[in-house]
């Protein structure tokens, strides 16, 4: 293993690197964080569970560094982000009930492997598109990391897997237009249509449901954590990488306008009509 700690001050050369993987012999890589990274930081997950847990309600910037660079571990996962201002040192964030550290930074003073050493596989970005956080986010980051039990969510309470039938009961109130009671096609979609079906349709995968009764999606292209929540009619969208406006919900109907017409709510309401949706036909069958 080469010697790293003096290259804390300064970077390696071309010829310095060269040296090293001359004959093949060197099959790790090894990056310094800190100040001489650019204020380079890893958020290290030492297992799996960890890290899905830390994806339920995770800030929506979180997006954007995962977005940027992140790999998969042999245990576990690794995120790395720049900091603005700098990154401290190796932190501590969260331990699991045997007393191991389950989740932990590199930063100043600190050096974590990445791929393609064996065990570890890029997911997502690449050296290139790192994000940098601000020293705001940064906080939030190390909170949000705290406060998640490093528990996958099966274990964090009652999850099942076929939800959505439950979840869609609870929805917002109906509203009729004022033409002869009759239900407006929007309205009449809010109550009869199904969240699962159009996610899905559109590329979205159903993760789970969590105790609180919030079911989980993952937007497409993305292969794990939630990018979305739906609970009492509404979508609660935390990714910042998709059609919807992020940490906004939205009605079942809004999510159709914004899917299928690009947010054109009238053309989103003919359309329901003529999928037989709204008018007096639309609240006979309407279902409880």
């Amino acid at each position: 293993m080469t010697a790293w700690k003096m290259f804390q001050q300064r970077r390696p050369t071309v010829a310095e690197i060269g040296r090293w993987y001359d004959g093949g012999h060197q099959r790790g890589v090894g990056l310094v964080c800190g100040a001489v990274s650019g204020g380079l930081e890893a958020l290290d997950f030492d297992t799996r569970a960890a890290w899905l847990a830390f994806l339920i309600d995770a800030p929506a910037f979180v997006d954007r560094i995962v977005d940027g660079y992140s790999e998969s571990s042999p245990r576990g996962q690794h995120l790395l982000y720049r900091v603005e201002g700098g990154a401290p040192g190796n932190t501590k964030l969260r331990t699991s009930a045997d007393g191991r550290c389950s989740i932990e930074t590199r930063g100043a003073g600190g050096y974590i492997l990445v791929a393609p050493t064996p065990g570890y596989e890029l997911a997502s970005g690449s050296f290139a598109t790192i994000a940098t956080v601000t020293a705001a986010e940064h906080a939030a980051l190390h909170a949000h990391a705290r406060g998640d039990q490093p528990q996958h969510p099966s274990q964090r309470g009652p999850v099942t897997r076929a939800p959505i039938a439950a979840a869609e009961r609870s929805r917002p109130p109906i509203e009729r237009s004022t033409f002869a009671g009759e239900l407006r096609p929007g309205d009449d979609f809010d109550r009869r249509g199904s969240i699962f079906e159009l996610l899905t349709r559109h590329g979205w995968s159903y993760a789970f449901t969590a105790a609180d009764g919030n079911a989980h999606f993952t937007r497409p292209g993305k292969s794990g954590g939630t990018s979305a929540t739906w609970k009492d009619g509404l979508l609660y969208v935390w990714s910042t990488s998709t059609p919807f406006v992020a940490e906004r919900a939205y009605s079942l109907f809004a999510v159709y306008a914004v899917l299928e017409t690009g947010g054109d709510f009238a053309e989103a309401a003919r359309r329901l009509a003529a999928l037989g949706y709204g008018g007096v036909n639309g609240l006979r069958n309407n279902r409880i």
